[in-house]
């Protein structure tokens, strides 16, 4: 028998459907689910189970945007980096909760997001960064409750094009670093020759160097973040260690030889555990930063990122003709397609000198 009072019905197909509130939508309207069963029973227990799962899943749902996303970041923090909750916070603190904290949720409209968006980008920032805070918001909104559908327009941008040294200024800086002392001149070639990034490269310690393989072991970066909640007079940030970027970024590199005799030389003078030191402490990547700036100064190069040594390592490994798989894998990157997919227009640089090279005796 039917059972309309508990929101089970018999569909014309025979089948039993249970349908039942899920949160509400922008208007403020009930938002309705429905599940399905053979039998009414049936139809009945996957509707209790949704709801149980509603219920043990979803945070109670806080009446504004600002409650509702430190409730999400609340339930993630079991499940999330310290450095990806730090960036949260700063997007909710310094940008989502100025512009929309105030707004019920179940308030909140397309109008509401577009505006949140054109104000982001008034303030001067990128369309990337844009993209980012509003991709946090709306994730945690819709884990605690369904939310109209924000399709808000977004400007179209292209990514900066990726900028790194030429040989000759790849030449020029090393032999800045060579002069300006022993943690700049391993630093330097470490990043050049093995694509570090600047956190993986602070974090680097002497046990994970293998002198007998040759082998070098990403297990950690280093990372300045702010506190949650610091004690009066604590200082706002900290410097912590962290887990590599993503699981891919977890890697073993083959060293040069002449990198592994650099590397021993280095060690024999070292007074820390780690391979480039401030008094025995790992180097912070600000400092490292500086430094990388400094050195281009000093060698008369243009102005560019640190990262920047990571994008030469591609297009150099490119130019001697090492393959797309093994620089990803040296890289730390998911997969070649990744690689491919960044360094597109290095690679059909390189394609074009060899194409080039076969076709020179063509008259």
């Amino acid at each position: 028998m039917e059972n309309k009072k508990k929101g089970i019905y018999r569909r014309g197909d025979g089948r039993y459907e249970a349908r039942f509130a899920a949160g509400n939508k922008g208007d403020g309207s009930k938002r309705y689910r429905s599940v399905y069963g053979k039998t009414q029973a049936e139809a009945g227990e996957k509707m209790r189970a949704a709801l149980k799962d509603m219920e043990s899943v979803r945070p109670v749902r806080p009446k504004t945007v600002s409650e509702t996303l430190r409730a999400y970041m609340k339930a993630r923090e079991n499940s999330s980096k310290l450095s990806t909750q730090a960036t949260y916070r700063g997007y909710l603190e310094q940008h989502i909760e100025p512009l929309l904290g105030t707004v019920r949720c179940d308030r909140l409209t397309l109008q509401h997001a577009q505006g949140f968006v054109d104000a982001l980008l008034d303030r001067g920032l990128s369309v990337g960064a844009a993209r980012s805070i509003f991709s946090f918001m709306k994730t945690g909104l819709e884990y605690a409750c369904p939310q109209e559908a924000l399709d808000v327009v977004f400007p179209k941008y292209r990514k900066a094009d990726v900028k790194f040294l030429s040989a000759q200024e790849q030449q020029l800086l090393e032999t800045a670093a060579r002069e300006s002392g022993a943690d700049d001149y391993v630093s330097t070639l470490l990043c050049l020759y093995t694509a570090l990034r600047i956190g993986e490269m602070c974090g680097l310690k002497w046990e994970d160097v293998d002198f007998e393989t040759g082998m070098l072991y990403i297990r950690r970066t280093v990372q300045r973040i702010r506190v949650a909640k610091p004690e009066p007079g604590a200082p706002r940030t900290q410097l912590v260690f962290l887990a590599p970027k993503t699981e891919s970024s977890v890697r073993s590199i083959p060293l040069p030889s002449a990198l592994v005799s650099l590397l021993r030389k280095h060690r024999s003078e070292a007074r820390s555990m780690f391979i480039v030191s401030c008094n025995g402490d790992p180097l912070e990547p600000r400092t490292l930063q500086n430094r990388f700036k400094k050195l281009l100064a000093k060698a008369g190069i243009r102005d560019v990122n640190f990262h920047a040594m990571r994008h030469t390592f591609v297009v150099r490994a490119l130019e001697n003709e090492v393959d797309i798989k093994t620089i990803s894998e040296v890289m730390g990157h998911a997969s070649p397609v990744v690689t491919m997919k960044r360094y597109a227009h290095s690679h059909e640089d390189h394609k074009r000198k060899k194409l080039e090279a076969m076709a020179k005796n063509i008259e």
